[in-house]
C-alpha cells in the first residue's frame, strides 16, 4: 500500500472511497477533503 500524502494536514494519509453525484470520489480520512 501506498499512503497519499495530504496538503491540508502536511502528512500521509488514508483515503476512503464514496459515491458522490453518481461518481466514486476518493477522500482523505482525517479531515473529509475530496482528493
Amino acid at each position: 500500500n501506498v499512503a497519499v500524502y495530504n496538503p491540508e494536514t502536511g502528512k500521509a494519509d488514508r483515503v476512503g472511497f464514496r459515491i458522490e453525484d453518481g461518481k466514486k470520489v476518493r477522500f482523505f480520512k482525517s479531515n473529509d477533503a475530496i482528493i
